[in-house]
């Protein structure tokens, strides 16, 4: 009863997405290449089985981040094998300038990890205005549909295919997902989590 968490917090961007693409849908990924964790095996077998509708809409998804051991080699056989090197790109790590214009060329962030505490990197990608998919092990999925940010999903194949099929059909909402993404990450500036903690400590210490 005397106890509270402190959510991660993140700088509000002074820019922010605000055209999307028209013609192409890109996605992308932004983290570390750990496979089972992050989902990867379960996003790459759905845009495999959606990959007809996904080339139809010009959809593309580039992957930044991290080789965990032999995950890239691992990843390039998945996309080697199941034919849609066409539609995702792997890329190496990006940081501050690199990933900002990144981000700001960004249609839909995609993050379908099996289990997450609070993920920085979902949340930066909403603080530019991005609308994401995320699944319920994000930790996410509440949110984002309280404040409707984007799509969910549950951790299975089926379910990502749907949301996949879903964010083709609804390209049109991108623009009010994405300012609604806005309010929900400013949720968690650190403006708002330095208010809620000093609240929270001087209620504590009137316990006392």
């Amino acid at each position: 009863k005397r106890s509270f968490v402190i959510p991660n917090g993140i700088i509000k961007q002074k820019i922010t997405k605000k055209e999307f693409s028209t013609k192409k849908i890109i996605a992308s990924y932004i983290g570390r290449f750990e496979i089972y964790q992050k989902g990867l095996d379960i996003l790459l077998n759905a845009i495999a089985r959606e990959q007809d509708l996904l080339r139809e809409n010009c959809f593309v998804l580039n992957m930044y981040g991290h080789d965990q051991g032999d995950t890239v080699v691992k990843l390039e056989e998945i996309i080697r094998t199941k034919k849609i090197g066409d539609i995702v790109n792997l890329h190496k790590a990006v940081f501050t300038e690199e990933k900002h214009k990144i981000l700001l060329n960004t249609d839909i962030f995609m993050m379908t990890s099996r289990y997450e505490g609070l993920p920085m990197a979902m949340l930066e990608a909403l603080s530019y205005g991005i609308p994401c998919l995320g699944t319920t092990g994000t930790n996410m999925t509440r949110k984002i549909i309280e404040y409707d940010t984007g799509w969910i999903a549950d951790n299975d194949l089926d379910s990502v295919c749907v949301a996949l099929k879903n964010i083709v059909n609804e390209r049109e909402l991108f623009i009010v997902k994405g300012e609604n993404a806005i309010k929900l990450a400013n949720e968690y500036s650190w403006d708002k989590v330095a208010q809620q903690s000093h609240y929270m400590f001087e209620k504590i210490l009137m316990l006392q």
